[in-house]
């Protein structure tokens, strides 16, 4: 909401129904930033207090002592600047976006694994007309061991060795 005060100067007014969305807004950004893991939080464009409790929330097994932490981490989260705080969310837009194309893809080798069982050597050719450059011959042998014992084993082996063809 938008007003202007004794002075006549336009301020732009917070209710308290919006203060509270982005309070809860900070409090799962810094849940999320607890949950992150640790090789993503060496990147992360926060000052060295704000690593260390994240450190010191991550610690603790307590669930109730835990969501006080992240509390305490979301008051520390909402002392950032303009200019940190869209870093920062920027940060983990890009880790948001990188983890859902790591799924998707992983599920995309999951149905072409699916596929090829199910299938067996027709889909390998499909699938050398989609990728042409790949090897295809350990998997042939693989996708027809498979059909022919229909072990665990040879289920998982088609599963890697898509995932190497698929460069993922």
């Amino acid at each position: 909401m938008k007003h202007y005060d004794e002075e006549d100067e336009f301020v732009e007014y917070k209710s308290r129904s919006q203060k509270k969305r982005e309070a809860d807004e900070l409090e799962d950004l810094a849940a999320f930033l607890v949950e992150m893991p640790a090789n993503q939080l060496k990147g992360l464009p926060l000052e060295k207090d704000i690593r260390d409790e994240i450190g010191r929330t991550r610690g603790i097994s307590n669930l109730a002592a835990r969501r006080r932490q992240v509390k305490y981490l979301a008051k520390l989260l909402r002392g950032l600047d303009d200019e940190a705080n869209e870093e920062l969310h920027l940060y983990v837009a890009r880790f948001r976006q990188s983890k859902a194309k790591e799924t998707e893809n992983f599920h995309q080798i999951e149905v072409w694994r699916d596929r090829l069982c199910e299938e067996g050597p027709g889909a390998v050719d499909l699938l050398a007309r989609t990728w042409p450059r790949a090897d295809l011959a350990p998997l042939r042998s693989a996708v027809s061991r498979f059909q022919q014992t229909r072990g665990k084993h040879e289920y998982r082996l088609v599963f890697q060795l898509l995932r190497n063809i698929m460069g993922r």
